[in-house]
């Protein structure tokens, strides 16, 4: 098993929430803190890639486990020539916050924050070669980290830019605007949320998050 714990932005000035990435086998899991312990997206070796409420989470009562996956979806396969662009996470500039150093923040690999207007976007390939391979690719964008997959594959994260375009500005308003609402009257018995990640299917049919912060501290 290999991990990694990263987080967009600077220890001491704006950023992202702390985000996870686990290679187990031939499977990736990507967790953040601001979805565990409920949730996590599974990249599964058999093709299938799955947003879900964790197992364990699901029997305690809160969700049946027959609908515990949000969305499932065949993956796109890597050849043995070419990388297969699997999955996306998108942090836009004013999303970003400033709460100060997160926990084990010694252990967190830390990417360069976008500039205003811009979103940072963490492409996520799986390749077909092992990572001391993998890291001589010529890539179009910075490696963020590269993680073995069994038998002899990797998962291979980018670092990539974005300008947000006016459907995506209106679609994190929107959200933005109901995750205030659930901040100024939570249900009852319920932790008012402090930040949100936006599940989508992006125009190229790539799954991911849009990182989304109404107020309040980062995870």
């Amino acid at each position: 098993m290999a991990e990694v714990r990263f987080c967009v932005g600077t220890s001491a000035g704006p950023r992202s929430t702390v985000w996870k990435i686990v290679s187990r086998k031939g499977d990736v899991y990507i967790i953040s803190r601001l979805l565990a312990p409920a949730m996590k997206v599974s990249l599964h070796r058999s093709g299938r890639g799955q947003w879900s409420f964790v197992s364990e989470w699901a029997q305690q009562g809160r969700v049946p486990l027959r609908s515990r996956h949000v969305d499932r979806w065949d993956l796109r396969r890597p050849t043995p020539e070419k990388a297969a662009h699997v999955f996306r996470i998108l942090f836009p500039y004013d999303q970003m916050q400033t709460p100060g150093p997160p926990d084990k923040a010694a252990s967190i690999r830390w990417i360069e924050p976008p500039v205003a207007g811009n979103s940072v976007v963490l492409e996520f390939y799986l390749a077909p070669q092992p990572p001391y391979l993998a890291k001589q690719w010529k890539t179009p964008f910075p490696i963020v980290s590269v993680l073995p997959l069994e038998p002899h594959g990797s998962l291979v994260v980018l670092r990539n830019h974005e300008v947000l375009d006016d459907a995506k500005l209106r679609l994190i308003a929107s959200v933005r605007q109901r995750i205030e609402q659930l901040v100024a009257n939570p249900p009852p018995g319920t932790n008012p949320p402090i930040r949100g990640a936006l599940w989508i299917e992006f125009e190229d049919h790539t799954r991911g998050f849009i990182e989304i912060a109404p107020h309040g501290a980062a995870a």
